[in-house]
């Protein structure tokens, strides 16, 4: 059902754009792939969208879709409004009830960067790094430096990559957001990609976790990172992956195509190439976090599709996804990459 069927729902006309071509590559040709969607994730986006995939390189692109001027109105209700949500630390009523992942991750931690996270599992590091792959950390460098989180939300990330001996300085669009994040001491600003206002040459390690997908011109939102980034920085990226196989399961009713906030979806070979063009090297695939079970049951909650009296069904589900991200990363939920700016 449309629930933004009403005249005043609709998104305002003059705040949308209207694409000729693909936004990575450049192509006049593309086909409808999915029309007629609506925000069904945060319910506070008003009017009906179509993806577009390109019969160039095949990113799937939102034509037509949200101008700079108004995409604010995707956001009104997004996640990054909200205060804290990642605990730095545990009391000892809790640490009974601590996850056996969480205790290895805490046993990686300390192992890697000399601080003392309890309870935890002195064979984390083992585990974590050949096995879960460490997604929650964003892949960081065990030598420490100066990192750059574009797209810092409430600055729950630098909090805790500041905890572990980094420097951290953030940007983020949403005021909201960033108020909250000063508030607790951040170096934060309001800006974001391709005009951050960080200086040149600055950074170690920049990410960028699900916000290439947000972003209109990709070409110079990699620009602003080569920029900012010293010779030899690292950048990491995670976004959507269009290769997953919840996509393949649920196609429209995918929840990572989560529109009109998503505006460009992705496979590895689409971000290598982008990354290739603005000059990045050594590009490699990293092991994505564990997303699929959230995934796969937020796109069948959106299909319709209840499995929730079937115990057996989702724990079967849950698992085999699970098992994909560790062994075909590639079709895994999320595309994880690391390119570096040449020395």
């Amino acid at each position: 059902m449309n629930i933004f069927n009403d005249e005043k729902n609709k998104w305002p006309s003059n705040g949308l754009e209207n694409l000729d071509y693909c936004p990575v590559c450049g192509s006049s040709q593309y086909d409808i792939l999915y029309d007629k969607l609506t925000d069904r994730v945060f319910f506070c986006a008003p009017g009906e969208w179509t993806f577009v995939k390109c019969n160039g390189c095949h990113a799937v692109f939102l034509n037509p879709r949200p101008n700079i001027e108004t995409i604010h109105l995707a956001y009104e209700n997004y996640y990054t409004h909200k205060e804290e949500k990642v605990k730095l630390s545990i009391n000892a009523s809790e640490k009974s009830s601590i996850s056996f992942k969480s205790k290895l991750r805490n046993g990686y931690l300390n192992s890697t960067y000399n601080v003392d996270y309890s309870p935890s599992y002195k064979i984390g590091k083992l585990i974590v790094n050949n096995i879960l792959g460490t997604g929650f950390i964003r892949h960081l460098p065990s030598k420490l430096g100066i990192l750059a989180d574009i797209g810092c939300g409430n600055g729950d990330y630098l909090r805790f990559i500041q905890k572990l001996g980094w420097e951290g300085w953030g940007v983020d669009l949403d005021i909201n957001a960033i108020t909250y994040a000063k508030s607790t001491g951040l170096n934060v600003r309001q800006s974001g990609l391709p005009n951050t206002g960080l200086p040149t040459d600055k950074f170690d390690y920049v990410t960028l976790n699900q916000v290439i997908e947000h972003i209109h011109d990709p070409h110079s939102a990699l620009k602003e990172i080569y920029r900012i980034l010293k010779p030899g920085g690292i950048v990491l990226i995670a976004t959507p992956n269009l290769e997953s196989f919840t996509h393949k399961r649920f196609q429209s009713n995918w929840i990572q195509l989560d529109p009109p906030r998503h505006l460009i979806l992705y496979t590895y070979k689409i971000l290598n190439n982008l990354l290739l063009q603005e000059e990045f090297t050594n590009i490699q695939p990293k092991r994505s976090a564990f997303l699929a079970p959230w995934s796969y049951k937020g796109s069948q909650k959106l299909a319709d599709i209840d499995m929730n009296n079937d115990l057996v069904i989702r724990k079967i589900s849950n698992v085999f996804y699970d098992i994909i991200c560790l062994i075909l990363s590639f079709h895994s939920e999320n595309i994880v990459v690391t390119a570096q700016k040449p020395k």
